[in-house]
């Protein structure tokens, strides 16, 4: 897995990128991003019937198209709690390995409105993608949210033949 931030939006990333995002259970799609998502995309009704259809709950991700939705929380209301948020990430990283996938694009996930440190969202991903080989954007709003070792690598351990 590969790091990297960019002082972009989300939505102009370069073509070739899945995105992924946070929602909560009651597809309300009022955070920023998910708001932002659902005007450039309308998947509202898709996910919510999926969710429906496959009895998705908090912990889950749903994907349409090119986009990860991530249930992270019950409603919009509550707090995302760590333990759920990993879940979440943890089915993202599932996702992304049965896919194939090589390319995510992602804000930074549950840091804003939903009160979470990127330090502790970070080391998450670190753990649920550190054997896949996959690019991961971190799309960050100005130069100060991006961190002094801006590109951070996890390499998978390499195998030592005996």
């Amino acid at each position: 897995m590969k790091i990297k931030y960019e002082v972009r939006d989300l939505l102009s990333v370069p073509q070739g990128y899945y995105l992924a995002h946070n929602i909560s259970a009651d597809c309300s799609f009022e955070s920023t991003v998910a708001s932002q998502i659902q005007e450039a995309f309308n998947i509202k009704y898709w996910v919510e019937n999926t969710m429906f259809a496959l009895d998705l709950f908090v912990g889950n991700v749903v994907l349409d198209a090119n986009v990860f939705n991530l249930i992270t929380k019950e409603n919009r209301r509550c707090s995302v709690d760590l333990a759920n948020f990993r879940h979440a990430v943890v089915d993202l990283a599932n996702g992304c390995r049965e896919t194939g996938l090589r390319k995510l694009a992602i804000a930074k996930l549950s840091t804003d409105e939903d009160g979470l440190d990127w330090g502790d969202v970070l080391e998450i991903f670190k753990e649920a993608f550190e054997d896949i080989d996959i690019d991961i954007l971190v799309c960050v709003l100005s130069e100060d949210d991006i961190p002094d070792d801006e590109d951070e690598t996890n390499e998978p351990d390499e195998e030592i033949n005996v």
